[in-house]
């Protein structure tokens, strides 16, 4: 820890900070949000050399992992190192530290010395001051935008717990504040590597943080080694292009893989080639079919959908054998608390077939 924390506009030392989690945690009154913080910060500080986080179920059952506290000093370290953070600068906590994401914001600002502004992890946060540095979730980016608002305040944008949809990813383009995409997961304590999302430097290949080298193996598996981690190497199921050892384009989930008889179908790859042409909350999925093994469907959220339009969406994909051949109606979707669409769950749902 740095000698001294700001946090909301006041200076704590070890001892203040006891006392604010003390009289934090004790005041049934206190909000929920401010209990997580100051419930994490007082973990922080205890006799254990680790935290439990809880993952965010997205592609199973949620889990508890425990995560090295000198770990996540060093991963606070190494995002300091590649966006340029130090002392002199604010960062805006308005993410969910049940997480991993909302809790390194805390582990950043405890070791390098950020001055904190905390706000409840709210649709639409707002902000009264110019920050220099802040983490979102792509709900967040896109209520925000839809609502006209701006994203200048925030200063540097970190973007994660969920993948960014590509209507709004063309939005962040015309923005020179700097925006980036994060590749991680709480295994890898919040991000590995990041994509720039705005300006004249957007573009669709991933760099690691400093020192981190990522390779695949036999099967497209990410392998991500972490020197700063114990010299880790962790094997992920996210099927990606290596470019080379610190650069990597990101091609989907192999969890997520339909077999059509044969040909693997990477939905991620498909809704790219869908988003600008349809309108609605969507993803692809996959089903049992007698003759190919699975087929590609698509679920649409709503109650209602244009036809016509997803019918031409649908032709607009150039091979065939890509198209889902089945499409859903489902009122809504099933969601993780950061806003990642639970796909298993939300197609086990009563749906309706529209075609």
């Amino acid at each position: 820890m740095s000698e001294s924390v700001n946090i909301d506009g006041i200076a704590y030392d070890l001892d203040k900070l006891k006392s604010k989690w003390e009289a934090i945690l004790s005041d049934v009154s206190s909000p929920e949000y401010q209990k997580d913080i100051w419930g994490f910060i007082k973990h922080w500080f205890d006799e254990r050399d680790h935290i439990e986080v809880t993952t965010s179920g997205s592609t199973g059952s949620p889990s508890l992992k425990r995560i090295p506290k000198r770990w996540m000093s060093s991963s606070a370290k190494a995002t300091a190192k590649a966006l340029d953070l130090e002392s002199s600068k604010r960062a805006f906590l308005c993410i969910s530290t049940r997480h991993i994401g909302g809790m390194m914001m805390i582990v950043r600002s405890l070791e390098i010395g950020l001055s904190l502004i905390t706000s409840a992890p709210v649709r639409k946060p707002i902000v009264d001051q110019k920050m220099d540095f802040t983490a979102m979730v792509p709900l967040q980016v896109k209520s925000i935008l839809e609502s006209g608002g701006s994203l200048l305040q925030f200063g540097t944008i970190i973007i994660g717990g969920a993948p960014m949809d590509s209507r709004t990813e063309k939005q962040l383009k015309s923005l020179e504040t700097p925006i980036f995409s994060t590749f991680g997961m709480t295994e890898t304590v919040s991000h590995i590597a990041l994509r720039r999302l705005s300006g004249e430097l957007a573009t669709d290949v991933f760099e690691t943080l400093p020192e981190v080298r990522v390779s695949s193996n036999a099967e497209g598996r990410a392998q991500v080694h972490i020197p700063y981690f114990d010299d880790l190497t962790l094997i992920s199921n996210d099927h990606i292009e290596i470019i080379d050892p610190q650069h990597f384009l990101w091609i989907g989930r192999l969890d997520n893989v339909i077999n059509s008889g044969g040909l693997k179908i990477y939905p991620e790859s498909v809704e790219a080639k869908l988003a600008d042409l349809v309108d609605q909350i969507f993803f692809i999925y996959k089903q049992t079919d007698s003759v190919f093994g699975e087929v590609s469907v698509l679920c649409l959220e709503g109650k209602s959908a244009d036809e016509d339009q997803i019918k031409a969406a649908i032709r607009s994909i150039g091979d065939s054998k890509l198209r889902p051949k089945i499409v859903y109606l489902i009122e809504e979707f099933i969601r993780t608390e950061t806003g990642k669409i639970q796909r298993a769950l939300s197609f086990n749902q009563e749906k309706r077939r529209l075609f």
